[in-house]
């Protein structure tokens, strides 16, 4: 099961499409994407029953963070081997790199992300 947070309301995303939950739910869940973690096994099973049956286009909404709430986030770098290669690192094995990212760092998949032109050379954009 996919879920997605498109324009604020909770969705599922199926083959047909993306299925808002709570108008599929009769109002069984809520739309507020953040909500579904306290009721995932109850989404899950109503999910597996055939809940979601048609799907509308993702065209006329915006897909945004799948979870606006994060708090803390925790990333997995060079979880594969061909990663490291392409980036010229040594691959760390069965220990993969773990780390951390502000929750300001977190935007939607069709965001832009403007890099400052100090950063884009190599040269830093701060000072101390």
């Amino acid at each position: 099961m996919r879920i997605g947070n498109l324009s604020g309301r909770l969705a599922i995303f199926t083959e047909a499409g993306a299925v808002d939950v709570e108008k599929a739910s009769k109002g069984a869940f809520s739309s507020d994407p953040q909500y579904v973690y306290e009721r995932w096994a109850g989404l899950r099973a109503w999910a597996a029953e055939g809940g979601p049956r048609r799907g509308e286009s993702l065209r006329p909404r915006r897909p945004r963070l799948p979870d606006p709430g994060a708090g803390q986030i925790f990333a997995v770098g060079l979880n594969y081997h061909s990663h490291a290669a392409e980036a010229g690192i040594a691959d760390p094995g069965t220990t993969p790199l773990i780390f951390t990212k502000f929750a300001s760092s977190l935007t939607g998949p069709v965001a832009t992300v403007e890099v400052p032109r100090a950063m884009s050379t190599g040269k830093p954009s701060w000072s101390w």
